[in-house]
This record gives structure tokens, sequence and C-alpha cells, in this order.
């Protein structure tokens, strides 16, 4: 049996992949982590002792689970997903017992969605995702379930 010989890129009959294919390869292995990492992270919402979390860390749950796995119902998931979370934040906002901390999260998190809009890479993303829209919003949830 002849011994085996690491493939590397200074031999000349090896053909080294592209660049542009091996960054193409870490950000989608990137984006499929962050999306599961954010469904996660809704998930938690369902810790939050009112029907509202459960409603948010379901549909999140969907919502990032079907982005992860490119679905053909991400788009439609994202969009339920966002509308319920509009009419639960109105709602809670609407409510003078969740004051000052519910709008200011509230605020915060309508920030991070624009930081999150115009984020460069699936890592950027996830990251403003997670810390500048689902913890605010968690926080501002949760207080709302505790003082109201």
């Amino acid at each position: 049996m002849a011994p085996v010989v690491p493939l590397t890129s200074d031999r000349d009959d090896v053909v080294a992949s592209a660049p542009s294919e091996s960054i193409a390869d870490d950000d989608e292995d990137a984006r499929f982590a962050g999306e599961l990492l954010l469904a996660g992270a809704a998930a938690c919402f369902a810790l939050i002792p009112h029907v509202f979390g459960a409603i948010v860390a379901i549909n999140g749950m969907i919502c990032h689970i079907t982005a992860a796995h490119r679905s053909a119902c991400a788009f439609p998931a994202a969009c339920w997903d966002s509308a319920c979370t509009v009419l639960v934040v109105g709602y809670v906002v609407w409510q003078p017992c969740s004051h000052p901390v519910t709008p200011a999260g509230a605020i915060i998190a309508l920030l991070g969605m624009l930081v999150v809009l115009f984020s460069p890479g699936p890592r950027s993303r996830a990251a403003a995702q997670f810390g500048l829209v689902q913890a605010p919003g968690f926080a501002g949830l949760l207080f709302f379930a505790l003082m109201c």
C-alpha cells in the first residue's frame, strides 16, 4: 500500500480552490449557524411568564429555522413573525405599567433593526439581531410581564 501523501497547495497536481469559494462557504456556514443561534435565542422568550412570550418564541423559532434552511416558507414566516411582533410590541408599549422600560427597549430594537439591515456580513447581522433586537425585546417583554 502506498503511503498517504497530504494534499498541499504547493503541489502541481492539486488545483487550489478559489478564495471566493472558500469565503462563500464560510459565509453560508456563518449564516446557517447564526440563524440557528437566533432561533435558540427566540426560544428563550418562552421563559417569560406571559402568553406573549410564547407567541414571540414560537414565531421567532419558525422564522429563524426556516431562514437557516433557506426554506420556501422563510419569507412568509419572516413576514408573519414581524407582523405578530409589531402587534405585541404595540400592545405592550401602549400599557402605562410598562413605561419607561418597554418603550426604551422598543426604540433600541427599532434602531437595532437598522443596524441589522446594513450589517456587512452574516456574523455581524446575527450579533446585531441578538444584541440590539432580541435582547432589548426580551428585557422589555419580561418587564411588562412582571409589572403589568
